[in-house]
């Protein structure tokens, strides 16, 4: 995954991209995050921050927006919601840093897991 490391204290946009198991993009309802901070496990602790709710986008594309803990580190997003009936979670993750500078990358080209948007005129 290819995500820029936020400051911490500073404002966080997560997108996912939902799609079914053709690769289609689908749209959804009900998409919740849980936030752990580092040296929680998803799987059996509980989260930092629980229920915030994604908004939708466009056609399978989903985000949050929130305020980057102070705690320094790998944290987990992680989401749930429904796919073609099932409720799914996955867990993804983004880094906090509370010292030094942040710079712009990727300098060349993108990454997976990045969203861009083209406005032809």
């Amino acid at each position: 995954m290819c995500r820029d490391p936020v400051q911490a204290g500073t404002s966080v946009t997560l997108r996912a991209v939902f799609k079914d198991a053709d690769e289609n993009l689908i749209t959804t309802s009900g998409i919740t995050v849980n936030l752990f901070e580092p040296g929680l496990d998803p799987d059996v602790d509980n989260p930092t921050v629980s229920g915030l709710t994604a908004s939708g986008l466009g056609q399978g594309v989903y985000e949050i927006n929130f305020t980057a803990g102070n705690t320094a580190g790998a944290w987990v997003d992680q989401w749930t919601g429904p796919i073609l009936g099932t409720v799914t979670t996955v867990n993804l993750s983004f880094s906090v840093i509370n010292t030094g500078t942040i710079s712009p990358y990727p300098d060349f080209g993108l990454c997976p897991n990045n969203l861009v948007e083209l406005t032809l005129g």
